[in-house]
Parts: structure tokens; sequence; C-alpha cells
């Protein structure tokens, strides 16, 4: 053995490693893999139009700062491209309720189309009546919680609907200092005054609409309340609300969820935004809200079973009965492309429009309201966000994606880390930049999903990849898509798969990048050790790959850090390591147990796998290697451990084969004394006591850590003491992400060893490793009751 001092560590090496090293490498050579550059050209937020300033300054005159204003503000939301029907709703809300005068139609689209759309969207923008404010997301980016572009690319623009509307709530509080906010989809008629509605307003904070207010026939072969159930009791097509302390708290807990869970996916507990509305009568008192239940309010396609039989129209009116309806939605109509009223509920899962040929004449009135404006004139412009900023189109795979990779709930833990460290999601949209990697780029890398960057023949980019995740007749065809079968998959790509996808545009690059993955691969690798481990983790065999790391760092041998798999999650990770993606140098060392190699083969792929020089470090505490794990070995060309105990349990193996040679590579340790910094105060522990430290992780097998044996040692040992206080057994241990059932039992039984005793304490929390070595030394004795660990 021998020392060696680099950048004040003093390493503990064995002298054997750095032979075996330079043995290996004696004829290896080759190149570090290169980087893709990229510039990137933000496109920066349109400045809004004077005009609109100009409206915005009027409708706040005299209120900001003072009393706010009594009048009730009226909102819709849509794109560009519904600009008729906004028209239509504006003119029948004004009709009924001339005393309105504060209308804002939030546009969540750019006002930066593409090619001949320029024009149509200038011209909404000039000609839309004086009375509008018209708010688009560069405006209402200041309510947001994230980049409006974000949002953009995360929802289509149904949902991105009901996913800005808390915010548009918060911008009129705010910027027009409103006290009534009523918001309506485009596609609402308006036939009434909403005079109910604001005096409601006057003692509530929240005014809603249920979708159906009678029961359903249970015939089996109709739908019935399951379909409701599903959308939400409450149609948020309307929503009324006050300036309030419960609004205030509404809005900022409704923003959180539409972050990212905005969504129309009834099964995963998301309608858009309207399964929010369960939740009013739960965390809100009864007095805040008003259910509106009156059949005249919010008539819509799903309640039209019940309802279309009381609608006809008399005296130019459309009544419910005898009473005027006050609002009526639309929806179906704004999705078609044409005026066919035929064509209405054709489709539908409720009803048809022979179901209820009586209301015809309702919706033909509606319609003709539609023509007057010429709606499906402005359905032809091109929605903003559904193109790239060169405008190319955004394929669905992008924007699914994109929703996974950053959705909180993303089980794939280190990709959606390196994701939002390497590449400006704000801006998703953009096709260069001039410092991070944007999202484009990021989808031709190679998939990310991998503990390694695939290069050469192993290439696979991540575009190609989600492609082949959502294709099964890809997966029974290419049944090896990072291995054998990589080329042909992306030969199926460029001869089929960028027409079905539309990705032709994309092709040209993915070719040059092709071509430039294969001349790597033909290189030779340098010497060097890519370390593999869980270099980011808290618990033992992850400080094993630290300690391997840095004992290489000290040799001065050239080393990467890469992370494995997340195989078990605790709370909290750290990093002092550097990680890369990149297994530049010849040498692969995985510090990770027998058990691990299944999980590390499915996430290297054996193409680039088989390009490098493979060992295992491995551990274990018996004398005798489970003779399950000893396969093993034969996917390693040979295996290192941390003593010599280690060495004989594998070497004396009966189904040892001494084809795959084994070495004692001791870890490499830190002898800084300085480090360790005794701080009892820090840790409220007492100055006068001895104190018995006992740490484990429950993750690590309860019983071979035998916590239990060390409470049941020290109370044996300490119970006839007169002065209790003068020992204390301090129990540190890790506990994983969540409620895991599977340690409940060993959790429940640990706390029972140790209630009622004053001088035995348990302690959760999640230390640095510098408060891990202070913890340490604040101890005066280390208690450790299982056999033998990693160092033997």
């Amino acid at each position: 053995m021998w020392a060696i001092t680099n950048s004040g560590w003093t390493v503990a090496l064995s002298c054997a490693v750095l032979v075996r090293f330079h043995a290996l490498a004696s004829t290896s050579s080759g190149v570090q893999d290169q980087g893709l550059s990229e510039e990137r050209i933000v496109r920066q937020p349109a400045v809004a139009e004077s005009v609109q300033r100009r409206k915005l300054e009027e409708k706040t005159h005299g209120a900001l700062g003072g009393t706010p204003r009594e009048r009730p503000c009226v909102f819709t939301t849509s794109a560009f491209n519904d600009y008729g029907t906004v028209q239509v709703f504006y003119e029948q809300l004004i009709k009924t309720n001339p005393s309105i005068d504060c209308f804002i139609w939030v546009v969540m689209d750019t006002k930066e189309p593409f090619g001949e759309h320029r024009g149509h969207v200038k011209a909404i923008l000039e000609t839309c009546p004086r009375e509008w404010l018209v708010v688009t997301m560069e405006e209402l980016q200041e309510a947001l919680p994230c980049s409006y572009s974000e949002l953009a690319f995360r929802y289509d623009s149904y949902c991105l609907k009901g996913v800005v509307k808390p915010a548009a709530f918060k911008y009129i509080f705010q910027k027009l200092n409103a006290h009534k906010i009523l918001y309506f989809d485009y596609y609402v008629w308006i036939m009434q005054p909403l005079t109910e509605i604001t005096i409601a307003l006057d003692t509530c904070s929240f005014v809603v609409t249920p979708h159906v207010t009678e029961t359903f026939d249970f015939d089996m072969a109709s739908p019935d309340e399951r379909e409701i159930m599903l959308a939400g009791q409450f149609n948020f097509a309307f929503l009324a609300m006050a300036r309030s302390n419960a609004s205030s708290s509404m809005l900022t807990w409704w923003m959180e969820r539409m972050h990212f869970y905005g969504f129309s996916e009834p099964n995963r507990g998301m309608s858009a935004d309207q399964h929010l509305g369960e939740l009013l009568a739960s965390y809100f008192p009864q007095s805040v809200f008003l259910v509106l239940r009156d059949p005249c309010y919010s008539i819509s396609k799903r309640n039209l079973h019940a309802r279309s039989r009381h609608l006809h129209i008399a005296d130019n009116q459309i009544l419910y009965d005898d009473r005027p309806v006050v609002f009526m939605h639309f929806q179906v109509l704004s999705e078609f492309a044409g005026y066919d009223v035929e064509a209405i509920y054709q489709l539908d899962v409720f009803l048809t429009m022979s179901d209820i040929d009586h209301v015809r004449p309702i919706f033909q009135r509606y319609v003709d309201l539609l023509r007057t404006k010429d709606v499906m004139r402005w359905h032809q412009v091109s929605y903003g966000f559904g193109h790239f900023d060169n405008g190319e189109p955004v394929n669905g795979i992008f924007r699914e994606y994109f929703r996974e990779i950053l959705d909180p709930s993303n089980a794939h833990k280190h990709e959606a880390e390196r994701f939002k460290s390497q590449v400006d999601y704000s801006h998703p949209f953009a096709v260069s930049s001039i410092s991070r990697a944007f999202f484009l780029s990021w989808m031709l890398q190679g998939a990310h999903h991998l503990i390694v960057d695939c290069v050469g023949e192993a290439w696979v980019p991540e575009i190609l990849w989600q492609i082949y995740r959502r294709r099964p007749d890809l997966q029974a065809r290419f049944k090896q898509p990072f291995g054998k079968d990589a080329g042909r998959l992306r030969e199926w790509f460029f001869k089929h798969g960028q027409q079905d996808f539309s990705l032709e545009w994309m092709t040209p690059r993915m070719m040059q990048i092709e071509k430039e993955q294969l001349a790597l691969h033909s290189m030779k690798l340098p010497f060097g050790v890519n370390t593999f481990g869980w270099l980011d983790g808290v618990w033992g065999i992850a400080e094993s790959s630290r300690l391997v790391y840095w004992a290489l760092k000290a040799a001065e041998v050239p080393v990467a850090g890469l992370l494995l798999p997340t195989t078990a999650e605790h709370a909290h990770s750290v990093r002092s390591v550097e990680i890369t993606h990149s297994a530049e140098f010849h040498f692969n060392l995985f510090v990770a147990n027998a058990v691990n190699t299944p999980e590390i083969q499915r996430n290297y792929p054996f193409e680039e796998y088989k390009r490098h020089y493979n060992i295992a470090l491995w551990a274990w505490e018996l004398d005798m290697f489970p003779a399950t794990w000893m396969k093993h070995m034969n996917v390693f060309d040979e295996i290192w451990t941390p003593s010599p105990f280690v060495t004989n349990s594998l070497r004396t193996s009966p189904v040892y084969q001494r084809k795959i040679p084994v070495f004692t590579a001791p870890y490499g340790l830190t002898l800084n004394e300085g480090k360790y910094n005794a701080d009892r105060a820090a840790f409220n522990l007492p100055a006068s006591s001895i104190i018995f430290l006992v740490m484990f992780d429950f993750l690590s097998c309860f019983t071979r850590k035998n916590p239990l044996g060390a409470i049941q040692a020290f109370k044996q040992a300490f119970q006839q003491v007169r002065d209790p206080s003068r020992v204390l057994l301090l129990v540190k241990f890790l506990l994983p992400k969540g409620n895991r059932a599977d340690i409940k039992a060993e959790h429940d039984e640990l706390l029972a060893a140790a209630a009622g005793i004053k001088n035995i304490r348990l302690m959760t929390d999640v230390l640095s490793p510098q408060a891990l070595r202070n913890l340490m030394a604040s101890a005066d004795v280390l208690v450790s009751l299982h056999r033998s660990e990693g160092f033997g």
C-alpha cells in the first residue's frame, strides 16, 4: 500500500489497482467524444400594442390603489382563430347587459404566427372593438407560475384555455382592481341579464353551476351519472368570483395545480380544470360559494337529456318552460368547420340532434349569429403555439415527452434532473440557443433514459425512441433498439417514420448526426476510468462509489462520474461529484453489488458496453457468496472487492469460474482529521453524557443492521445506572421516500423498542457529509452489531 497526496487529499490506494489499470491500458488509445455546439436566438415577447395600453390605462384610471370597481368585469379565453365566435359572445353580452363596461379577451396564443396568417392576426388586433381589452400571453406572463411558452408547449389549445384561467382572474383582480369577475367560455350565448350572479357575489366568493340537477334514466344503454363524474360535477365553462381572501387562496392553489395537472384525462383524475371544482366544498365553507342550480343557467350538452324538453321559443325569446334562459353553451358548434346544424352531436355519446329535434331552431339561431361574424374565415388562422419558431409543426410526441419529463411524479428522476439542468425548457419553441441546449436539440441527442450516451451503431435519437415507445409494431419488429436492430430502426425512420409523423424537416439533420456518430464508433477510447455508481446518494454503497471516484482523482487517473439507475430513493441527495453521461474512457468501473447487474444490463446497451473493458466492484458480508449471483460474473471482464474477506467469499464459491479474475482493491479514505468537528449543541445533544451512536439505512436490511440488538444491549448494560442522563444511545437511520408498507412493521418495532426510554433517542435527519462527520465526532462510541460490511 502507498499514500498519494493531492489537493488536500491523503488517500490510501492499492498499488495493485494502479498497476492493474496501467497494465490493462498498455494498448489503449483514443479520443474524447465531441459535443455538438449550438446557438440559440430566443424569440422575445412582442411589445403590447399601444392601443391596448391605452385601454388598460382607461379601465384602471382612478381604480388602482383606490376603491375596487363595483361593476363586474367579464372575460373569456380563446386563440386568435376563435375571434369571430368571441365577437358573437361579446355582442350578446352587451345586448343583454349594457351596463357592463369591462370586457377582457385573454388570447392564449402568440402574436407572431407564421406566413400569411400574420396578416389575419394584425387585422384582428387592429379591428377588435375599442371596448375590449385584449390580453395576450406575453402580458399575462406576470400572473403565471412559469413561462407561458412552457405552458403552451405542455398543453394543447383546448386544455390551455382552462390552464390560464386562474392567472387571468388574478391579472384582472390586480390590474383592473376588479371586485367581481365573471368568466364564460367564448361559445356561450348570454341571453338575459346576469343580475342574479352579480348580486350573489356581494356575499359569496364563488358562484358555480352544476352540469346536471336531474337524474338520468338508468336503462343501461344510455350514458348516466358516470359520465358526469368523469367530467366533474361543475361546469367550469362559467365561473364567477368576488375579491376576497377565499378567492385569493383558491387562485393560488388552482394555479399551482394547473402548472402540471390541467389535462383532459378523466382516467387519471383530470378533466382540464373542472375536477378541481369538486374540492370547493371540501376546502371552503359553504358560506363562501353558491351552487346556482337554476336550470335556466348553464344549459349544455351534458344536461340537454333533461332540459331540452322544457326549451322552446316564444315571443322571440328562448324559454325554459315560461322563464327566459339566461345562458346556454354551444361548444359543439365551435368545433366544426362549417355551419351544419345536422352535424351537431352526431358523434356525441349523450344524444344526437334527432333526439332533440324540437330545439333545432335554437341551434339554428346561434348558427345564424355565427354567420354574421363570418367565424369560419377566422378558423383559418394558424394557432401560433402549434409551430416551432422555424414554422415547422409541433408534433404531439414532442408535447407528450415534454409533459412527461417535467411531471413532478416522473419516475425517471435522473433523466428529468438532467433535462432541467441542460435544456432551456422555458422556451421550448426555440430552434437555436446561445447558452443552454434547446428542446429540439435535446430530441436529436441519443435517448436519455439510459445510464450512458450511446454512440456509433447504438445511437438512437430521443425523438425516435419516443416514437418506438408508442408503436407496438416497431417493438415487435426491432426487439433490440439499442443493439443489433438500432441501424434498422433508423433506416425505418428515414424511409417511413418521417412521413408517418410529418418529421421530414428533421431528417437531414438526423442523417448528419448519424454520420458523425458512426465515425465516432471507430475511434479508440483513451486511458481513464468511467466510474458508475450512486454518486449522488446518501447510503452506504453510494458513499463507496464516491470514495473510489476521489481516490482515482487523487491518483491523477483520468476519471468520469456516471450515475447508475436509482433503485432506492431517499429523501435527499448530495452532489460533490461532477456527473456526466459520456463514457469517454476505455475502462468502466461499476461500484454496485452483484444483485444490481441485471438493472445495469437493461440500461446499458450492449453495442456501447462492449466497446469498454468492464469491471465490477462488489461487496458481501458472509463467508459464502450467493450462488445465484455468481452467474453475473460473466457480464464483466474482472471483479474487484474492497477486502480480502469478500475476495475469498467469491474465490471459494463452488461455482466460481477462474476465467473471471478477482482482485482486492481497498477503498481510498480521507484522513483529514480537521473535517471531523464535534458540535453537540448543533444536534441538541447533552454536553456531559457518554454518547453511543448507531447508524443504519432501512433499505439495507433492517435485521442485518440489527439496531434492535443495540437497543437491547444498551438497556441491559445501563438498566441499573443511578443517573440515566449520564449515558445516551443515539440511533440515526435513513428512511426512504413516501410511506413504504414494506418497512412499516420494522419501523414500528424500532419505535416500540425505544418508547418511553428517555436516554434512547431516534434521529431521522438527512445530513450533509460534513454534518454527518460532525455527528460522529460528537459521539464517544460508534456501535455496529452487524457482522460484516463492505470494508470486510
